[in-house]
């Protein structure tokens, strides 16, 4: 950063009394002064017009990087809203089967995703999931998901379901994107829930007894969707009944971490919330759920997108 003098052949010059100009230079910009009088100003003066130089440089580009950040953020936030509208806008009312959901993305946009589209009178396809990574990439594939499922015809056929959307995201050729799923169809006349489950931590049941309610798991039958050969699938069926509440959640829920590193999913107070949330209503259940996610995170940031459903059977 330096102040320099040229005299009236444009020449540099260190003999002040012949300057006709000067010039400044500071972090690859240059201030070019033409004036005759440049000898008569007291040399003090360029040292202050130097720094105040200085200044205004830096306060140019703080200036141009925040309005970058702007644009970026504006861009994302098109993004997230964009993203936003592949999700139910609300809940249908549907007979006999009460749903709740939540989901909160970690950053502007999100790998989770849920969608419920009833099919007749009695039956409801219900789906959530979660994309490998985050960021953009994780968007493109949840985007691509929603849509495959919402054009297909035959939303009852789930092992089509499932190969359309493996053969969507294998198309992209992203090569490490891969997503894991639930995919169901909750039948309230024949009171019973096909499904597929796709490397999901497990959904369960919590079924009403005279003991309080039992947990039924809806274990895994399937591999990662979008990244391996998913071969020969067979479709799970269970027995619903009256005030059977389902819950499907991402990894974001039971892998919370309280402060000595042990996940929420593997203690007590997780399970006795899911047994006293079952006999409330779907909405009253998540925010039972979320207030316990966030006491149990303590005031750290979360460290992945949370999302779940639940629906009650029955009512």
């Amino acid at each position: 950063m330096v102040s320099t003098f040229f005299d009236r052949h444009i020449g540099v010059t260190t003999n002040y009394r012949k300057a006709r100009g000067f010039f400044m230079c500071c972090d690859g910009y240059h201030l070019y002064v033409f004036c005759r009088y440049t000898r008569l100003f007291d040399l003090d003066v360029y040292k202050r017009l130097l720094e105040e130089y200085k200044r205004f440089v830096s306060r140019s580009r703080t200036i141009t990087t925040l309005s970058e950040i702007s644009a970026t953020t504006k861009e994302w936030e098109q993004l997230a809203e964009t993203q936003q509208s592949f999700l139910p806008q609300k809940i249908p009312n549907i007979p006999k089967l009460k749903i709740a959901t939540y989901y909160r993305p970690l950053v502007n946009v999100s790998g989770d995703y849920f969608s419920i589209l009833p099919i007749d009178a009695s039956k409801t396809l219900l789906m959530l999931g979660d994309v490998s990574g985050k960021g953009l990439p994780a968007a493109l594939i949840m985007g691509l998901v929603m849509n495959t499922v919402k054009i297909i015809e035959d939303k009852e056929d789930l092992v089509g379901v499932l190969h359309a959307i493996d053969k969507a995201i294998k198309g992209m050729h992203l090569q490490d994107k891969y997503t894991v799923l639930f995919l169901s169809i909750i039948d309230t006349e024949k009171m019973r829930i096909r499904y597929i489950n796709a490397s999901m931590s497990d959904p369960i049941i919590l079924s009403p007894s005279p003991d309080g309610y039992r947990i039924k798991p809806l274990t895994s039958n399937a591999s990662l969707i979008g990244i391996l050969d998913v071969g020969d699938v067979n479709v799970a069926e269970k027995r619903l009944f009256r005030g059977d509440t389902i819950l499907m959640a991402t990894d974001g829920v039971s892998e919370v971490m309280d402060e000595s590193g042990v996940e929420l999913g593997d203690t007590d107070i997780y399970k006795k919330t899911l047994m006293a949330g079952a006999a409330k209503e779907p909405q009253q259940m998540v925010d039972d759920i979320v207030d316990l996610i966030m006491k149990y995170n303590g005031d750290k940031k979360l460290h992945d997108d949370v999302t779940m459903m639940i629906a009650k059977v029955g009512y």
